[in-house]
């Protein structure tokens, strides 16, 4: 059974988990250290006591919220029903993959997730965690989105007969991928999309490469492989709800070629 997207989810558990642990012994050691600089007085010797390194942790989205984000798979297999946030293409209960369903649920939960963050920003009462939240959604639909097409590409082409051994996550590389449809079926990428939505996969691709590895700060590799004028070396790209609708359409079309090849 492939496990990329389980591991992956794992991963990100993990991570998150650690993240809340600093955290809370950042506060406890913050709040220490303030009792402590209070009990301090106005003598010869002053000590005074900081405590840096620990990031702020991210806040849950309220329970409110919680229908907008989640994705609600009923397996085709052995009809477990399950609930993900972000993308998750493979059964718990028994590792079936069921990619295009999984992929079309995915998306509609991706538009779900756009057309409401009105809704989500007034359910948090702080407006600088309200944007902080709304933010950190909006810049992980890249990676779910790159995420869901490759495991419905990787489902669809392991069912081709003509198929090949491949190499890791190359479906994650535009012109590798491309480039492996039409050897495979003679479609690809730009019988699916314009010439613009093409061009602009690429760039969200690369976009998305830079919020993974350098948390969204540009380097000279985005510009030489995007020539995007928009931005310089060292400012951070944003990722707001115009450029995560485009690029969902983007890749809905893209799917719903996939899925073509499927049914032929």
């Amino acid at each position: 059974m492939p496990i990329v997207c389980h591991y992956r989810q794992i991963e990100e558990s993990k991570k998150r988990a650690i993240e809340s642990i600093n955290y809370r012994i950042g506060s406890a050691l913050e709040k220490d250290a303030r009792i402590f600089n209070r009990k301090q007085k106005n003598n010869f010797i002053k000590l005074n006591m900081k405590v840096s390194g620990f990031k702020k942790f991210e806040n849950n989205l309220p329970l409110s919220c919680k229908e907008l984000i989640e994705q609600k798979v009923e397996c085709k297999h052995c009809h477990t029903r399950y609930a993900v946030i972000g993308s998750a293409f493979y059964c718990p209960a028994c590792g079936q993959n069921s990619a295009i369903n999984t992929f079309e649920e995915f998306i509609k939960t991706t538009y779900s997730k756009l057309n409401n963050l009105d809704r989500i920003n007034d359910a948090i009462e702080n407006k600088d965690d309200a944007n902080r939240i709304i933010r950190s959604l909006l810049e992980s639909i890249p990676n779910d989105l790159v995420e869901s097409i490759q495991c419905l590409s990787e489902a669809v082409y392991d069912s081709l007969p003509n198929k090949k051994i491949l190499k890791k996550n190359l479906f994650q590389r535009i012109d590798d991928s491309n480039k492996l449809w039409k050897e495979a079926v003679g479609t690809s990428f730009e019988n699916w999309l314009t010439n613009n939505e093409f061009e602009r996969m690429k760039v969200y691709y690369q976009r998305r490469h830079l919020l993974i590895h350098t948390n969204g700060i540009v380097d000279e590799e985005y510009l030489n492989k995007t020539n995007d004028s928009n931005y310089k070396v060292g400012e951070r790209i944003v990722f707001d709800q115009k450029s995560a609708l485009e690029f969902t359409n983007i890749i809905e079309k893209v799917g719903e070629g996939i899925k073509k090849i499927s049914e032929e």
